[in-house]
Formats: structure tokens, sequence, C-alpha cells
């Protein structure tokens, strides 16, 4: 295995473009719901032959409470707003009501993209990870510490809103960065990854909050078996790990992440998709 042979601090650049490509995978929502609106991230997946967004409960209730929301797809100015009617929403995992016991999960939803013209739109500009032919045997075929992960999303602190006399101009600044393993825990038939990320302000933002609903992702590496070198490996294809929903204090300018993790993602998640589909 790559990881047992050269130093992973050897093969920062080929993780850092593994990690610069999540973006393709992300999408940011925004709701008008109050003076500036409300945001919160997703990740675009396609899965039991429909696409969508995976998120996060507590970024998908409320936006599914109001008539329409945008999306975010690109990084230039543009407008893109969806019809809730267009979307059909699924709850896998109702976020937990006590909110001293939000950090501790379930907390997961899909919306399944119904309309046609809104679906071309989006491959335009992003892509959709297939879940149906990810290679996951990289989470039981390698310790988890081992893995290089990275984490995407948009955080409330990169966006920018200029408000003027009959207009509101929202910038969505997504953010993508390398991330170390803390945790997993199973709990209730769900697993939860914990994931730590600096929180300098300068390279990474001081504050994750928007970052909800993002992905946190395997950094596939592949070389040769024999006489692997840094000069040799390259990133693949990344494997989607789990989602976030929370974020800690900080404790020495870093965070750690908490989300729903791959079994969650890749069993939990489809079992519930193929019986939602089956009913339909």
């Amino acid at each position: 295995m790559i990881q047992k042979t050269i130093r992973q601090s050897k093969l920062i650049p080929q993780v850092s473009k593994g990690v610069d490509e999540l973006h393709d995978f992300m999408v940011t929502m925004f709701w008008q719901d109050g003076e500036q609106g409300r945001a919160g991230s997703g990740v675009l997946v396609y899965s039991c032959g429909v696409h969508g967004i995976l998120t996060c409960h507590h970024v998908s209730k409320p936006l599914m409470e109001f008539e329409k929301f945008a999306l975010s797809i690109a990084d230039h100015p543009h407008s893109l707003w969806v019809n809730t009617a267009h979307v059909e929403h699924l709850v896998i995992a109702e976020m937990n009501k006590d909110e001293k016991k939000l950090k501790d999960g379930p907390d997961l939803s899909f919306i399944i993209i119904r309309d046609v013209k809104l679906l071309a739109i989006i491959k335009s500009k992003k892509s959709f990870t297939n879940l149906d032919t990810q290679d996951i045997s990289i989470f039981k075929n390698r310790p988890l510490k081992q893995i290089p992960w990275g984490v995407v999303g948009c955080p409330f602190l990169n966006s920018v809103y200029e408000k003027q006399a009959n207009s509101l101009t929202v910038g969505l600044r997504d953010f993508a960065g390398m991330a170390k393993f803390r945790n997993r825990k199973v709990r209730k038939s769900y697993d939860y990854l914990q994931l730590g990320m600096p929180s300098d302000g300068k390279n990474y933002p001081e504050d994750f909050k928007g970052l909800s609903g993002g992905g946190m992702w395997a950094i596939n590496l592949k070389g040769p078996k024999e006489n692997p070198t840094p000069e040799n490996v390259t990133h693949a294809r990344p494997v989607l790990a789990g989602i976030t929903f929370f974020q800690s204090l900080p404790n020495k300018k870093w965070r750690t992440v908490t989300g729903h993790g791959f079994d969650s993602i890749h069993g939990r998640f489809k079992k519930k998709l193929r019986q939602h589909l089956r009913r339909k």
C-alpha cells in the first residue's frame, strides 16, 4: 500500500490536487430567510438511477419549507433558482430534536432532482459522483488514519453579501481542505466520522458554520505496487466517505468536524433510497 512505503508528508502535492477536485462534486444551497438569507452545503450524487443532493437534515428541512431556493454551481456571477415542487425531499435520518444532542446525530437527507432541465444545467457545470460504482474497499483494507482525507463545503465566512435597494447579491465561495482522521463511532445503526482541520483564519476559515451538508472524502492515490515514489504516484477517483453536520469549538486553532460515515452513506442511505423508489 502506497501510504506504508512513502511518507504521507511527501505526498501532500498529490493529495492537494485530489482535494481541489472535490469542488466539482459540491453545491451550495441558498434560501431567502431573513435579511441575508441562509445557506448550506450539499454533495451531488447518483445512485439507484436518480440524481440528487446529499446533505444533512438540518439544512434540507428549512430549505424545503420555502417555495424556491437557489443553487450556486459556478465561480462566476449567475442565478439558478429552483422551485421546491421540482425536487423531492427524502429524509434518511431526522435530526435530533434536542439541540443539546445535535452533535450526536443522526442528521441526513437527500434532495432528488426531478426536473430534467435543471439536471442538465447542473451537469453543464458540475459532476455527480456515482455511489453505485465507488470502490469502498479503501475503508476496509487500510487503517482509517492512513487515508488522506479532504472536506469540502461553503463556510459562511467565505460568503459575501451586497444588499442594494431592490436586490441582494450573494457570493457563495466554497472551500476544500485536507483533514486528519480523528475517530469513527457507531451509534444506533449509523456510523459517524470525526475529522480534524485547522481553523487558523489563514488557509482555513476560523469557523466552519455553513459547511454542514458538505462532503467528507477519502483521497485515493494510485501508483506502482513495486518501488512507488512521489514522482510516480498520482491521485485517483475520490471516494465519498461522509456528510458533515457538526463542528466542535476551536482547540488550539483546530476544530473537529463530525459527519455521517461511509456505512451510513453506502449502506443505510442507498437501502432507504431503494425502498423509497420501489414504493413509487
